[in-house]
């Protein structure tokens, strides 16, 4: 049954003009508003603290710069004046 198509059909999704989409229901929308605060909270969470908001002084005080690496302890050194 090859049909050629005909004005009204659009060319990208195949779908006729006269297609109707169906409402959605109450669980998309609750998905798509729960998808668009993570989202959101992503990008107010992320530039804030782009560590993980993680500062690791173990003690050692403000003027040293801590880091993390992989495995084991972390690696300090002290800030320059």
């Amino acid at each position: 049954m090859n049909r050629a198509p005909s004005a009204a059909t659009n060319s990208v999704t195949g779908m006729d003009s006269e297609t109707k989409w169906l409402p959605p229901w109450r669980g998309d929308i609750a998905a798509v508003i729960v998808f668009a605060l993570l989202v959101a909270a992503y990008v107010a969470f992320v530039p804030a603290y782009p560590s993980g908001g993680l500062v690791l002084h173990r003690g050692f005080g403000p003027e040293w710069n801590c880091t993390k690496i992989g495995r084991g302890e972390p690696v300090c050194i002290k800030k320059s004046p």
